[in-house]
């Protein structure tokens, strides 16, 4: 899960959400899970909801944390939008 989200993140904003010069910094800052949604520029256009499953898919507590299943069927990558964005994409490549 945290290979998709961090995935799903940078295809959002363009950069990770973890940084740190320090490798072994970087790692607690994964294994917290702390991340922001920066640059606040970008995410303030995206929705609350891709948001949502965002925060839902980087939580730290296996048993809070959604699944793949749930995650695929969150509310945003459902919506039309989306649906209709990633088909666009696809039948362009």
């Amino acid at each position: 899960m945290l290979s998709c989200v961090v995935i799903l993140y940078v295809m959002l904003c363009g950069c990770p959400p973890f940084h740190h010069d320090d490798d072994l910094d970087l790692l607690k800052l994964v294994k917290k899970g702390k991340y922001q949604f920066k640059p606040k520029s970008i995410w303030d256009s995206v929705s609350e909801y891709a948001k949502t499953l965002i925060q839902s898919m980087f939580n730290v507590k296996v048993q809070d944390r959604v699944s793949a299943s749930q995650a695929a069927h969150h509310r945003w990558l459902q919506s039309a939008s989306v649906v209709t964005q990633s088909m666009n994409l696809v039948s362009k490549s």
